[in-house]
């Protein structure tokens, strides 16, 4: 058992998800409706991750949780690789009626599983789409890897046996820039960077709307064998990156392999009380 998951057994306010789950997968039940933090995740009891980020919510990743809070009434986040639309949701919340949210999900089970999760919750202010994203549109052949349940853009991050269960799939890609310009987004406040290894990609697609309205940008990084070319690409746009350390935020990432939030705006390093 993972710190995570250990984090989400010991926290008493999902224990009443927690013990539901556990006691539909004990019946044999393949899929249950949990509710944490207030909103409402259909679980698929057979899918380790899916599992603990359904019911984990904002303990999942605490990283997340602390982003999120940047976000208020009308903001505007972007979530690229959504998985089953933990955070989608969650933002979906903060931002509320006159707010805007758009996730990116290339994969059909999980991009379904979102929409079934926006249905459960009756938002409206949530727009999906069904694609990869990267440095420019068109299309890419896309790695999906049932034996950890995760999706990759090029083969080099994979094992050998991950390799022997991957399927490939050729899906539509998007930008963060074409986005804006579809949706006409004068400015755009957080984006979450799920891309398993393609996150230089991502940003450099988001080139524009990071240079117009500087939204903090939290993401993964640090895949082994990775040349880490996401933290210099932020850094050269102006941004400066953080990692949480129990609850605070710090500089200093020489070793750190995990979520990194950029952040440009001086109101959101104050939000978490990071002094600049």
């Amino acid at each position: 058992m993972n710190d995570i998951q250990k984090a989400i057994l010991s926290s008493p306010s999902l224990w009443p998800a927690t013990l539901k789950s556990c006691a539909c997968r004990f019946l044999g039940v393949k899929n249950t409706i949990v509710a944490t933090h207030g909103i409402r995740m259909l679980a698929n009891l057979e899918r380790g991750k899916g599992l603990w980020c359904s019911v984990g919510g904002l303990e999942y990743e605490p990283e997340m949780r602390d982003a999120l809070s940047l976000l208020g009434a009308g903001d505007v986040f972007v979530d690229v690789g959504a998985n089953v639309g933990v955070y989608t949701l969650h933002a979906a919340r903060r931002v509320g009626p006159s707010g805007k949210v758009f996730f990116f999900e290339p994969t059909t089970e999980t991009y379904e599983r979102t929409c079934e999760n926006v249905k459960l919750n009756g938002f409206s202010n949530i727009k999906g789409f069904q694609k990869a994203v990267a440095a420019a549109e068109g299309t890419v052949d896309f790695m999906v890897c049932e034996s950890n349940n995760s999706n990759y853009i090029g083969s080099g991050l994979l094992s050998q046996e991950e390799r022997e269960s991957v399927e490939v799939r050729t899906v539509p890609v998007d930008t963060v820039d074409a986005l804006a310009a579809r949706e006409n987004l004068d400015r755009v406040d957080l984006i979450k960077i799920d891309a398993e290894g393609a996150e230089t990609l991502v940003m450099k697609g988001a080139a524009g709307i990071l240079g117009k309205s500087r939204p903090s940008v939290l993401f993964e990084s640090g895949f082994v064998g990775s040349p880490l070319s996401e933290r210099a690409f932020l850094r050269e746009q102006g941004y400066k990156l953080y990692r949480l350390e129990g609850k605070k935020w710090v500089e200093g990432l020489d070793e750190f392999y995990g979520n990194v939030l950029g952040i440009a705006r001086d109101e959101h390093a104050r939000k978490l009380g990071i002094a600049r």
